[in-house]
């Protein structure tokens, strides 16, 4: 009879810690901070953007910085990937697919240079006192890209509140990945160097 009980309690025990993350909030990749997964807004274009960034809470909040395969946003350079392959959807590799899970991923170059298009309307604006673009696709629906800067080691934000960069999976050549840059009157498909730090917003298919 104690064989029996014992047994029933490891499996009561594991269908508990079975069902733990239902209703469980998520938590960060390099952190237990919660991990605010974004809306799929659809454009109309040939992906669905996200409406915030990884590592924010809304819009116009910058959420964290990211170099070429880093998913922490620890700005260690020791260990990222600097190969010249797509990262997009690996999980360990790609932050948007790493924290954020389902069909999240970070956006191709191609992808980029259609938000960049002329399929899009960019507006200068503010949200909430937080410089970016509007950004608003052929079907009329919109998202807020906020002017986040980057960062190199621990030095602070160059160009925040001015200059938006973003990092796109693919990259040009071994050091260098292509990104998605911006400031008020000039926004264009990119490329920076692997080990400075910047901004993600996934899309889904």
């Amino acid at each position: 009879m104690r064989k029996i009980t014992m047994c029933l309690l490891a499996a009561a025990v594991a269908v508990m810690s079975s069902c733990g993350g239902s209703g469980s909030k998520s938590a960060d990749a390099s952190s237990d901070a919660e991990v605010v997964v974004g809306n799929a807004v659809d454009l109309g274009l040939s992906v669905k953007w996200a409406d915030h960034n990884v590592g924010a809470a809304s819009p116009e909040e910058h959420g964290g910085y990211f170099m070429w395969s880093d998913i922490k946003g620890d700005k260690d350079v020791s260990g990222l990937n600097t190969s010249s392959d797509s990262i997009t959807g690996k999980i360990g590799k790609d932050v948007a697919a790493t924290r954020w899970g389902g069909k999240w991923r970070m956006p191709t170059a191609r992808e980029v240079e259609e938000l960049c298009s002329k399929k899009c309307l960019w507006t200068w604006t503010t949200i909430n006192s937080v410089a970016g673009y509007k950004v608003t696709g052929p079907n009329g629906n919109s998202i807020f890209l906020p002017a986040a800067g980057c960062k190199q080691g621990e030095t602070t934000e160059k160009g925040f509140g001015k200059e938006g960069y973003y990092r796109a999976s693919t990259c040009t050549a071994k050091g260098n990945s292509e990104i998605m840059y911006f400031k008020s009157g000039v926004n264009y498909k990119s490329y920076f160097a692997m080990n400075v730090a910047m901004s993600v917003r996934p899309v889904q298919d």
